[in-house]
């Protein structure tokens, strides 16, 4: 009988037709392409205001990307890019397991999250999670349970919640 069974992305090697075409296109055209130190150093340097989710993101998802990518096509150029932008950020994590662009400013124990941090630091806890199912790699499986343990700790009922304000839709419009 047939019976299902999980595999690894990274044990996909070969992914054709529209598929196949848009992977390669992302690859060549996105990941070894985008600037992701720029994205990287917002997080290193963590004085980041605003309410804008397209550079917390970034990270996140160009790591989960690169790893799967460069694992599934054997890309070392992407391999090597995609680790030293992991070094990065794990050297970026502050000691209360935050890892994000905020600035510890915003980040107060009343607020603990800033902008758009439980969207982007969700992307980055998968990279950090793929970083270690792909490259066997502790360290980052070490940063990712501190991650974790900063979301247990500041994020859920009774504690900071994503919404920022009481306000919901539509009395939020342009306030």
């Amino acid at each position: 009988p047939e019976a299902e069974q999980t595999i690894s992305a990274v044990d996909v090697t070969h992914v054709g037709g529209f598929e196949g075409n848009r992977l390669g296109k992302n690859q060549q055209n996105y990941l070894h392409t985008f600037p992701i130190g720029k994205y990287v150093g917002l997080m290193e340097t963590r004085d980041f205001t605003g309410w804008d989710w397209r550079q917390g993101e970034q990270p996140g998802k160009w790591l989960e990307a690169s790893i799967l990518s460069a694992a599934r096509t054997h890309d070392t150029a992407l391999f090597d890019e995609a680790h030293a932008m992991y070094e990065r950020i794990i050297r970026s994590q502050a000691a209360d397991g935050y890892i994000g662009i905020t600035a510890q400013s915003v980040r107060t124990p009343a607020r603990p999250l800033g902008g758009m941090d439980a969207y982007e630091l969700y992307f980055l806890e998968h990279a950090l999670l793929t970083a270690y199912e792909v490259w066997k790699d502790p360290t980052a499986l070490k940063a990712a349970e501190r991650l974790g343990d900063y979301f247990v700790h500041y994020i859920g009922p009774g504690k900071a919640e994503f919404w920022p304000s009481n306000l919901r839709p539509p009395e939020n419009k342009d306030k």
